[in-house]
């Protein structure tokens, strides 16, 4: 799995930027700051049944998909992944056997899932030779 990491940034002693945020998303429109974290997609959240979940948007059907327990797919009431500063944003390869505070501690957080009472991460992995965002717990 790969999950997205955002650098801190400090403008002054005590002013901080913020890097990564969520903007409405608008079927057929795209922001000029929205992340794109793949050719040609985004990373989406979305609620589905009290869980913040994280996925792909795939402009060309307005659609956000995504995983838990199973695929799930939204069309309206979706949000995407915005930054004035992307090149803060990289994808960096973890090692799950590794303790989470070496790999999650500058992850960017995505959702979170009311079911299981965690927050959710977002990464991306390969997937029938596709990649796809989705959610690290």
């Amino acid at each position: 799995m790969i999950v997205l990491i955002v650098l801190g940034s400090d403008l002054q002693v005590d002013c901080y930027i913020q890097d990564a945020y969520w903007r409405e998303y608008i079927p057929n429109q795209i922001p000029y700051d929205a992340f794109e974290a793949l050719p040609g997609r985004y990373i989406g959240q979305f609620l589905h049944q009290d869980n913040l979940l994280v996925g792909t948007i795939y402009p060309h059907s307005n659609t956000v998909v995504g995983e838990h327990y199973g695929q799930k797919n939204a069309k309206n009431n979706i949000k995407i992944l915005c930054s004035l500063y992307t090149e803060k944003l990289y994808w960096e390869e973890v090692d799950f056997s590794k303790p989470q505070d070496t790999y999650m501690k500058d992850a960017v957080k995505g959702g979170y899932a009311q079911d299981v009472e965690s927050d959710l991460f977002i990464g991306k992995g390969l997937d029938l030779s596709e990649w796809k965002i989705s959610k690290v717990i």
